[in-house]
């Protein structure tokens, strides 16, 4: 059994002189009971951490049942989240509490909350796991190998396959004047080169990378519109849109918005729909009927609907047609974050039903609007006031944003390698991409003026908004020995 293995182990290390005062192990309790009982009634345990992220993990799938949209993704990416919460909260549990506070899933969390102290020092049985499975392969379980003089044979395979690599074969072989083997050398050899090369790349940045995934990527917003909505006082305009692209199942979710047969239902229910340009044609329209230098207010519009409504404006040849009526904008999550900062959180469904004390069909294009306008009144925040400058922005500084974000997605894969070897902050690489520079201008400044050149390419004035990207001469020191050490010859 397990628990007699570990007492036995324990008490050989003990009887060669080592003192053991704490061991890693998963949370059964059995084997820390025997130990105490049966060695030393002091010693301590501490979790595997990927056994307390197996029982997280299964709990998960079993609210899953419960709640629909805990899909397998979702569940990874809360495991990923809670992993690099313990990582940050080694010996802090104080941290690992509020890191638990933080999740919505405080039923689940309850449990762990109270854990704290053991989460905060948790160890690692991986290597033991990873030698268990390379006996399992020896001596699998589906076949009783304990009662046979060949179950010793096959644990000591592992061991010295754990040890030496699968090239044991080869040195064993050699040992009992046997023949290596071509084929067998061949393929131990290949083993071995691919399990080095699978540690190196789990390692490497590249590696992780792909793991990974993209978790941080600036890009502009693409996404496709399926309804747009106004409202001037008493007079609001909507109209549903055709999207060029199948409406996902989770948009479909939120939105209660189908396609089929080409039609269009919201909420089961068949609505009108037109295309993107006649939607906009009719958005326009209206915006043109409500005067002129208008003001656009939108929740989170700065960052989210207006590189949508430009990006689609471009798609169909109207950018200009936008700028003859709007003057510019106004993000009431910013408004409201500079009028209300004691609140937790600036979701438009929450500042209804905190300071309106009501609630309302969200993500209804219609609705939103309509609420929103309602809330303005309600709240008879005065915009003109100098304090809420931050939150207003013109038609100019929102095509500027979506252009720079557009240069930056197109710009800053070519700088990679200048923030994976960190001669730039992820910062200054978004600097130098939205300043439409890239690898290519990096080098050819480089080779027009050395390390000048790199100073007068960055510090250049741009429209009295200060340098191109930065003065620093850190930072241009930094770039141009790096561009002559590792650049210069490719």
């Amino acid at each position: 059994m397990e628990q007699d293995m570990v007492v036995e182990m324990v008490q050989s290390i003990k009887s060669k002189g080592s003192n053991v005062g704490t061991i890693i192990a998963d949370d059964d309790t059995t084997t820390i009971a025997r130990l105490r009982k049966s060695v030393d009634p002091n010693i301590k345990k501490m979790s595997d951490k990927n056994h307390v992220k197996k029982n997280i993990a299964n709990a998960l799938y079993q609210l899953k049942a419960k709640h629909k949209k805990l899909t397998p993704k979702v569940i990874k990416y809360l495991i990923n989240c809670l992993n690099y919460m313990l990582c940050q909260n080694q010996d802090n549990p104080k941290g690992v509490e509020n890191g638990l506070e933080a999740t919505d899933l405080t039923d689940l969390m309850k449990v762990y909350k109270k854990q704290s102290q053991k989460l905060s020092k948790l160890g690692s049985t991986q290597g033991n796991e990873s030698f268990n499975k390379s006996v399992a392969s020896k001596a699998p379980k589906s076949h009783f190998y304990s009662g046979t003089s060949s179950l010793n044979v096959r644990v000591a395979a592992s061991v010295a396959q754990k040890n030496d690599g699968q090239c044991y074969l080869i040195k064993v072989n050699n040992n009992i004047g046997l023949s290596p083997g071509v084929h067998t050398k061949r393929l131990a050899i290949l083993r071995d080169l691919q399990a080095r090369k699978r540690r190196a790349i789990s390692k490497a940045v590249l590696g992780k990378k792909k793991s990974e995934g993209s978790s941080y990527e600036t890009e502009a917003r693409d996404s496709h519109i399926t309804q747009i909505a106004a409202v001037n006082g008493e007079s609001h305009w909507t109209s549903y849109v055709i999207p060029k692209l199948p409406i996902s199942s989770q948009a479909s979710e939120v939105t209660g918005l189908t396609m089929r047969n080409g039609r269009m239902f919201h909420q089961g229910k068949v609505v009108e729909s037109s295309t993107i340009s006649t939607a906009l044609d009719g958005f326009l329209e209206f915006l043109k009927a409500a005067g002129h230098n208008i003001y656009l207010t939108g929740h989170n519009i700065k960052t989210f609907d207006c590189h949508i409504l430009i990006n689609t404006l471009k798609s169909v040849g109207k950018t200009e047609e936008l700028k003859k009526c709007v003057e510019g904008f106004v993000d009431t999550r910013l408004l409201f974050k500079i009028n209300n900062p004691d609140l937790k959180s600036f979701s438009q469904v929450n500042l209804i039903k905190t300071l309106m004390n009501c609630s309302y069909d969200a993500h209804d294009a219609l609705e939103d609007v309509i609420y929103l306008q309602k809330l303005l009144d309600f709240t008879n925040i005065r915009i003109a006031d100098p304090k809420f400058s931050t939150a207003t922005f013109t038609v100019q500084t929102a095509y500027f944003s979506h252009d720079q974000i557009i240069l930056t997605k197109l710009n800053l894969p070519s700088l990679r390698e200048f923030i994976d070897q960190k001669v730039i902050s992820i910062g200054i690489a978004h600097k130098i991409a939205s300043s439409n520079l890239n690898k290519s201008s990096l080098l050819l400044a480089f080779s027009r003026g050395q390390e000048e050149g790199i100073r007068q390419l960055f510090s250049e004035e741009c429209c009295n908004q200060g340098p191109r990207v930065t003065k620093s001469s850190k930072i241009i020191t930094a770039v141009s020995n790096f561009i002559k050490q590792h650049l210069t010859e490719s």
